[in-house]
């Protein structure tokens, strides 16, 4: 990304007029078209409490092809129905963050992730008795913070599978506490009512690696405490599973014969590896049997790639960034493309494997003082002084209002991206002639949540 600013890259990418008009203005009026595309891009996302509706015409090229790009990032959530309405909790986003704040203690986690679960666990629920399953595998329970409430708050038996032991240990250990003190801490949030304590042997939590090669149905059968009159079925299901781990929960709905439904949200897109990489010694990934991305089959056909860069956009969510500012990461990355300026000039170029990394610009450091963090994780030759750092600073100084308005441009191609997962990974299921029904559905806040969209499906 910073040759991209630095080698002036989006000259010859950047459709002509936006080329044209970003190269002929002065830096003090790209300031201004910043000012104004943000503002703008704010409006058409709701931050600014204007509906989209009475956001006015673009005023300039940049703002044309921001609100060309937003049609676009909103086509998805205009075309996606809900299986059924009723499976959405009521109420805004500001009064399930109070709930949060007032539940967290009962569930022992953070309000943020309370909002997540409780979303998640009551579309689940629902879901599940839709199809009337009453068991749930939740794949990728982490520490149990959905799985216990599934069990609690709605009576499903559920088995968490969880790779890492610790998080095992970490979830039972939780349980075991709430158990303990379950009358208490209903009593402190005045939540009697809604709530009981998981049943005996109805939450059971696993440590165990599943693939998408594993026999989930013998995995989940070994699990029960009693082998005798259970029913087999099960709904599979997975709260922001991993990279590749979201594409693996696909094949497994796909192979295992007692998964009845699914409902799945992925994340972390940047670490899905890829069966069609142009670049894969310089990303680091390596095509072969286990580069589930692309999974349809027509994306497949044409051989499709994202790369590494366009699937890191894909998990990022312009709501969140416009409300709470871009300033940090036009810093960031302005200093990062200086930088490589400044090392190429000194004939240092950087391999695929010498990353920089996040350096801290919040605090108001100057360029020397990023120059000099950078020294710790990379090789930067003694010769270039701070004298150096400051001449191409300066020399670099008028690119900025232009990668703040690309940035910005960039930050709004985000969902678009994100779609392109969301959709193959749909058009996958709809591949398969033992799915029945598909559909994606937003389930969070992206302010709250970036990754918001759940992948469900029933088999026939």
């Amino acid at each position: 990304m910073a040759k991209f600013y630095s080698a002036r890259l989006w000259s010859s990418i950047l459709p002509e007029k936006l080329s044209q008009q970003s190269t002929s203005l002065l830096p003090a009026d790209l300031d201004i078209v910043y000012d104004q595309l943000l503002n703008f891009c704010r409006n058409l996302y709701g931050i600014n409490g204007e509906s989209t509706s009475d956001v006015g015409p673009p005023k300039n090229e940049f703002e044309v092809l921001a609100y060309d790009i937003f049609v676009q990032a909103s086509a998805l959530k205009s075309a996606c129905v809900p299986p059924v309405p009723l499976l959405f909790r009521t109420g805004n986003e500001d009064e399930h963050l109070k709930e949060g704040q007032k539940l967290n203690a009962l569930f022992m986690m953070s309000a943020k992730k309370y909002v997540e679960v409780e979303d998640m666990s009551f579309f689940v629920s629902q879901y599940a008795r839709l199809g009337d399953l009453h068991r749930v595998v939740d794949f990728g329970s982490g520490k149990g913070y959905l799985s216990a409430m599934l069990n609690m708050r709605y009576g499903l038996s559920v088995l968490g599978l969880e790779l890492s032991s610790a998080n095992v240990a970490a979830a039972r250990v939780r349980t075991e506490r709430m158990i303990k003190q379950w009358s208490s801490l209903c009593r402190s949030v005045g939540h009697e009512s809604k709530t009981q304590p998981p049943g005996n042997g109805s939450l059971v939590f696993s440590s165990c690696e599943v693939t998408r090669n594993s026999d989930l149905d013998e995995i989940v059968a070994d699990s029960q405490p009693s082998k005798s009159n259970v029913d087999d079925s099960y709904l599979l299901c997975g709260l922001h599973t991993c990279g590749s781990l979201g594409n693996d929960l696909l094949d497994i709905f796909r192979r295992n014969s007692s998964a009845k439904a699914l409902v799945a949200i992925g994340c972390c897109y940047h670490f899905m590896a890829e069966a069609y990489s142009h670049l894969p010694e310089a990303t680091g990934e390596v095509a072969g049997d286990n580069c589930l991305f692309p999974m349809s089959s027509y994306l497949n056909s044409i051989r499709f790639s994202l790369g590494r860069t366009a699937r890191m956009l894909a998990s990022q969510s312009p709501e969140r960034i416009l409300l709470s500012g871009i300033e940090t990461s036009v810093q960031s990355m302005f200093f990062r493309a200086v930088l490589q300026e400044l090392l190429g000039r000194h004939g240092v170029h950087l391999g695929s494997l010498d990353r920089v990394g996040k350096i801290d610009v919040t605090g108001g450091i100057d360029f020397v003082q990023y120059v000099a963090a950078a020294r710790r994780v990379i090789t930067i030759p003694s010769e270039i002084s701070d004298d150096d750092a400051r001449a191409c600073l300066a020399d670099f100084e008028s690119l900025k209002s232009t990668i703040a308005v690309i940035i910005l441009i960039r930050v709004m191609l985000a969902p678009c991206l994100e779609q392109i997962v969301l959709l193959d990974r749909a058009l996958f299921l709809l591949d398969q002639k033992n799915v029945a029904d598909v559909h994606l559905v937003s389930l969070f806040s992206p302010v709250v949540s970036p990754r918001t969209w759940a992948i469900c499906a029933y088999k026939n």
